[in-house]
Formats: C-alpha cells, structure tokens, sequence
C-alpha cells in the first residue's frame, strides 16, 4: 500500500469491537555519570531526564492519535518512577 492510499483510509478508521491494549508501560530514568565505578564501588549520579514508553505504551498513543478508542491494560511497577509516570501520563494526555 502506498502513502497517498494510506492517507485516504486513515480518516475511515474506526473501533469495530472493544478494543484493549495489553502490554509494557516503562519508566528510562537517564543519569549522567562522571566516571564508571570501580568494582563493588558506588558513584553519584547526576539525574538528566525521565522518559516513559514501552510497546504498549506506544501503540495507545498511536491509536488515540488516530482517534481510535481503546482500552489499556498497562501494569505500574510500584517503584520510584510510578508517582513519575501517572504525571507524565496526564501531562502528555496518554489514554487512560
């Protein structure tokens, strides 16, 4: 199929049948670090950013970008980074 047909159908798209997205949500805490650490040594990290993704994650964003609706079963870790992700998450206004 090629661009120009693909660009005709889209608007078309629609949910014929609940549709549920089941999958991986995850946090990428990037750090910055000045040096590696010695073997069984520790090293301050200095935190640069927060990104969150996975597949999942990705094919609901896509989806509701598309206007199409659907349902996500994404499991949290209850971790650090899960206070993180639901702000990103409404931030970013991913689907619920």
């Amino acid at each position: 199929m090629n661009g120009a047909r693909l660009l005709t159908l889209l608007p078309t798209l629609h949910t014929r049948r609940p549709l549920t997205v089941i999958g991986a949500a995850v946090i990428d805490i990037i750090a910055d670090a000045w040096t590696l650490p010695r073997r069984g040594g520790d090293i301050e990290l200095q935190q640069q950013s927060v990104n969150v993704g996975g597949c999942a994650l990705n094919i609901a964003v896509a989806l509701k970008r598309l206007g199409i609706d659907a349902s996500n079963a994404l499991p949290l870790a209850r971790a650090c980074g899960r206070r993180g992700f639901a702000t990103v998450w409404q931030k970013r206004d991913y689907p619920a």
